[in-house]
């Protein structure tokens, strides 16, 4: 549960303990540090277990709150921070308050401010850190996001170039950085809600919910995949508390994607033994799961894997799939339909604009605007364009659309760079592939947005009016 800017902190500390506060805050930090890893073996089986809560009050249990100091609440931030936000944003604002000047807290502070939308806060405590650590890029950029949100555009350029020209921190800290506070939480504590509904209330669908959740458990912006402790426990905790009929679809459903998710997926006969063994999608019927999160996970191991072959897949389960999706507004299901859908363009429109109408999802929104990008009928005007900027303005690709539809017509401006610059901080839109990591999000659009900015001359100040 510990994050990397745990080390990263002490590490600061230590080097620079008269910036910092003192060689105290330091050595209480390690000591605390120590002494709190004698409990996270405890912690870890109960998050294991599913008590959520009882983890976290254990931890807190180290450092009693009546007598916890700066260090000690420091500490319990930054492992706290993924897992319990509104725990975590407490237990640092105490640090702060009491290290005002420990430039260590007030950065973490200042992350802390930032993920709960305080703006001007998160400003503040990051430009205190600059003064002690000028040449930290990092800290420039997240300058920039807090300045852009606050429309002091021309100050968030400054911010970036600054971002640009100092010397230390990668591209890829600043990336993680980003992250770090406009990501979602860990769902940890959601997990823990499925387990108690599906256990304790048998109910199904939390119960598959669940098991979705675990083979696809979300850590960052670029990595997921199975949590295998968690499905470890949580399977035969649910099969055997809903106690289904073994022949029950959802009850295939769970224990297929279960056993896809954490199978290689280069070897499609294993995934397609799996399969038959399930008796899913290489039936005679072609039997699909009908919950979208388990649908997503198989299909996943299926199209990895190459276990059936693309042309099965489009022609024969993707119109199943349609016809699944029609039936409701999961999301996940309509983003499998658009995936194993049709390859004429035409066709994809309407299925791209049917979802974005069924789901209210940004996602389809986005595939409406780039297939009409494609055609060269996407114009600054255009009713799909303002609709999708309206309801998304927070979307890097809704806000990419209209960037290029605007260079291709060479109406950029000031504003729709800063509008575009502000979606891509809350979520990268840009992708990557390299031998290590696949599809990472990246800062590249972000970058392009600001280059721009950085060539355009500042908003005009309107002339002052004499003094009669």
């Amino acid at each position: 549960m510990l994050r990397f800017v745990l080390a990263a902190i002490i590490a600061f500390i230590g080097a620079r303990s008269a910036v910092a506060a003192g060689e105290n805050f330091d050595a209480e930090l390690r000591q605390s540090a120590e002494k709190i890893q004698n409990v996270m073996p405890d912690c870890g089986k109960l998050m294991e277990a599913g008590d959520f809560s009882g983890a976290n009050a254990k931890i807190l249990a180290t450092f009693p709150e009546a007598t916890r100091t700066a260090a000690q609440s420091f500490l319990l931030g930054n492992i706290l921070f993924d897992a319990d936000p509104k725990q975590s944003y407490a237990l640092h604002k105490a640090a702060a308050k009491a290290q005002p000047q420990n430039v260590g807290v007030l950065w973490e502070w200042g992350l802390e401010q930032h993920r709960a939308g305080e703006y001007a806060g998160a400003l503040a405590s990051y430009q205190t850190f600059s003064k002690a650590q000028p040449g930290w890029a990092p800290s420039y950029a997240l300058q920039a996001d807090c300045l852009l949100r606050l429309n002091r555009i021309d100050d968030a350029v400054k911010a970036w170039r600054k971002s640009e020209a100092a010397p230390d921190g990668t591209l890829e800290t600043m990336e993680d950085l980003v992250c770090t506070v406009h990501r979602d939480p860990a769902p940890h504590g959601r997990r823990a809600e499925l387990l108690a509904k599906a256990t304790k209330q048998r109910d199904v669908d939390a119960a598959c919910e669940l098991i979705a959740l675990d083979c696809d458990f979300p850590r960052d912006w670029w990595n997921g995949g199975p949590q295998k402790s968690y499905l470890k426990h949580d399977l035969p905790a649910v099969q055997a508390a809903i106690n289904l009929p073994a022949d029950d679809l959802r009850s295939r459903a769970m224990a297929c994607a279960a056993e896809c998710a954490t199978a290689d997926h280069e070897d499609p006969a294993a995934i397609k033994a799996i399969l038959t063994k399930h008796r899913l999608l290489t039936d005679a019927e072609q039997t699909l799961p009908t919950h979208g999160g388990l649908l997503s996970v198989i299909l996943n191991a299926v199209t990895q894997s190459k276990a059936v072959d693309d042309a099965v897949l489009r022609q024969q389960v993707g119109p199943k799939v349609l016809e699944l999706a029609r039936k409701g507004k999961d999301v996940r299901v309509w983003n499998v339909a658009m995936f194993a859908g049709p390859t004429d363009k035409d066709e994809q429109l309407k299925l791209e604009r049917e979802a974005w109408q069924t789901t209210g999802d940004a996602r389809f929104a986005a595939g409406v605007l780039f297939l009409k990008h494609e055609r060269g009928q996407l114009k600054g005007d255009d009713p799909d364009l303002l609709a999708a900027l309206k309801q998304f303005p927070e979307s890097g690709m809704i806000q990419r659309a209209a960037y290029q539809t605007a260079l291709r017509e060479q109406k950029v401006t000031r504003t729709l760079l800063a509008n575009a610059a502000q979606a891509e901080f809350t979520h990268f839109s840009s992708f990557v592939a390299t031998a290590t990591v696949v599809n990472r999000p990246r800062s590249d659009y972000l970058r392009t947005y600001f280059a721009q900015l950085l060539l355009m001359p500042p908003e005009a100040k309107p002339a002052a009016v004499p003094a009669k």
